[in-house]
This record gives C-alpha cells, sequence and structure tokens, in this order.
C-alpha cells in the first residue's frame, strides 16, 4: 500500500478512535452520575441511554470500513462525483 493510501486511512482511522473513546467515556460517566444522583433509577432507562450513546461508536466504525473501502479502492475524492 502507498504512503498516500497510508495517509488516507490514517486521519479518519484516529477521528473513529476518539469518537469512540469519547462515547465510552460519555456512558460511564453517564451510568455513574445517574447512579450516584438518584439511587433509585430505573436501569432501563440507564440502558436506553448506554444503547443510544453505543450506537455512533457502532455507526462510526460502518461509516470507517466503508471510508477505508472506497479509499483501497481508488475513490480517494469522493466530492469530484458530484
Amino acid at each position: 500500500m502507498s504512503s498516500k493510501k497510508n495517509e488516507g486511512i490514517l486521519a479518519p482511522t484516529i477521528i473513529v478512535a476518539l469518537i469512540v473513546l469519547f462515547d465510552i467515556a460519555t456512558v460511564i460517566a453517564a451510568v455513574l452520575v445517574l447512579t450516584a444522583v438518584l439511587p433509585g433509577f430505573s436501569v432501563l432507562i440507564i440502558l436506553i441511554v448506554t444503547a443510544a450513546i453505543l450506537v455512533t461508536s457502532v455507526l462510526a466504525i460502518y461509516v470507517l470500513r466503508a471510508r477505508i473501502k472506497e479509499i483501497r479502492s481508488g475513490q480517494e475524492d469522493d466530492l469530484s462525483k458530484y
């Protein structure tokens, strides 16, 4: 793989890694805050909040895989199609 393709893959990978880390930190903080501030808070609501936040991580990874596939196939400039 050429150096240019590595550069094209590196930036999206770093951004998605940061998004996933932020989402994990947000879930941990939300669970800690919700259980500490409201001890009788419903477990169902905590699970819904956790699932909603983690869905963004799954979607970000899915989009990253699609982007890497595009870069490897030579479609580095998607805007040129429009």
